[in-house]
């Protein structure tokens, strides 16, 4: 079935919710990667998925060499938001036991 979209918007909005339909438990965590994109991905996507309940989004940051972390979806935005800079370590909101350094996701 082909449907035209009324905008980016929403056509990640419909992805999200078919995504939500049949991994209702799996979509833990999403990883934008942005260099021309970061505006759209921060004003656009990321309360997108705050608003389908995404447990933790990864924004990397490739121009700003940083990585963004967002938890706890409320609404359409995350309560929790981090910028973390090379150096710094982190580790997945559902695996807080394994801890992954920037510098290894910036490259």
């Amino acid at each position: 079935m082909f449907f035209k979209p009324k905008s980016l918007k929403s056509l990640y909005s419909k992805l999200l919710r078919l995504l939500n339909f049949y991994f209702p438990t799996t979509l833990f965590l999403i990883v934008e990667v942005a260099d021309s994109t970061i505006k759209f991905d921060r004003e656009v996507k990321i309360p997108l998925y705050a608003e389908n309940n995404v447990i933790e989004v990864w924004l990397v940051d490739i121009n700003g060499e940083c990585l963004e972390v967002y938890r706890q979806p409320i609404g359409s935005s995350y309560k929790e938001v981090q910028k973390l800079e090379r150096g710094e370590i982190f580790s997945i909101q559902r695996f807080p036991d394994i801890n992954i350094q920037v510098d290894e996701i910036l490259g």
